[in-house]
């Protein structure tokens, strides 16, 4: 889990939210996991993500209204496909 500014970010596998070590999340192989974005702020947040040097939003952003969360699963192709992530 990282937190940072009143953000934070956890990587989720089999529904639990995994540990970090060293500033590294260690995930058993082939696994599908998602991602937990929490917005503790007061204002809107911005949110661009890349896997591996990858684009996840396909060039977009999110925005994460203040005092909420998302939970993101896969890659955003388009609004309705992309691939788990894995």
């Amino acid at each position: 889990m990282t937190y940072k500014d009143r953000f934070v970010v956890a990587v989720k596998c089999g529904g639990k939210i995994l540990r970090e070590k060293d500033g590294a999340v260690y995930l058993p192989f082939g696994s599908e996991y998602s991602l937990l974005l929490k917005n503790l702020g007061s204002r809107k947040s911005s949110i661009q993500i890349s896997i591996d040097g990858q684009d996840v939003l396909g060039g977009k952003s999110l925005l994460l209204n203040p005092n909420s969360s998302l939970e993101l699963e896969r890659f955003i192709e388009s609004l309705d496909k992309g691939n788990k992530f894995k």
